[in-house]
């Protein structure tokens, strides 16, 4: 019976507000557009992609002095001798 109800709330609810949704509205602007010379949207300063490193939005930053190969900060040149 639950499999059922979950099944109907799909069929009824879920999967026509994603239609629609898909039909009507764009969030994330992929729609083709063939006016457009790029679809390259730039980060605005101080906004939410914006993490004060000057790295671009998506490029991981590492802290200072941390290698990210080797896990470790010392360069990853193996124990000290």
């Amino acid at each position: 019976m639950r499999t059922l109800l979950l099944f109907l709330a799909y069929v009824l609810l879920i999967a026509p507000v994603g239609l629609l949704l898909r039909l009507f509205h764009d969030p994330l602007a992929r729609r083709w557009r063939p006016a457009a010379d790029s679809y390259w949207t730039a980060a605005v300063p101080g906004g939410p992609l914006d993490n004060g490193s000057g790295a671009s939005p998506g490029q991981r930053t590492l802290p200072r002095g941390f290698n990210g190969i080797t896990g470790s900060s010392d360069g990853g040149s193996g124990p000290a001798s």
